[in-house]
């Protein structure tokens, strides 16, 4: 989130009307649920409200600045990710 590119560059920087926004996180919390929403520009009211609804904070697609966004849950919460780490350890163990 604090490297380069930044996350609200990203609608200047992609070339395609459709942008796929995945977390590298190894789950969802305060960033991926509040922080990133607002710097793809919905505001913080908006993100609040929601929240206070029990709603998800980023509708999908969103329109803004020209391209339809849709934002995931963090990579971590995929079911399998556990056994795609448990792999690459597995793999290194064997070198």
């Amino acid at each position: 989130m604090e490297e380069d590119p930044r996350i609200d560059e990203c609608y200047r920087l992609a070339q395609a009307k459709h942008i796929v926004m995945v977390p590298f996180f190894i789950s969802d919390g305060l960033h991926s649920y509040e922080d990133i929403p607002m710097l793809l520009g919905e505001t913080e009211k908006t993100v609040r409200e929601r929240m206070r609804c029990g709603q998800p904070t980023w509708r999908n697609p969103t329109e803004k600045n020209g391209k339809l966004v849709w934002y995931t849950a963090s990579i971590g919460s995929e079911p399998h990710i556990a056994e795609v780490i448990l792999e690459r350890v597995g793999e290194m163990a064997i070198l």
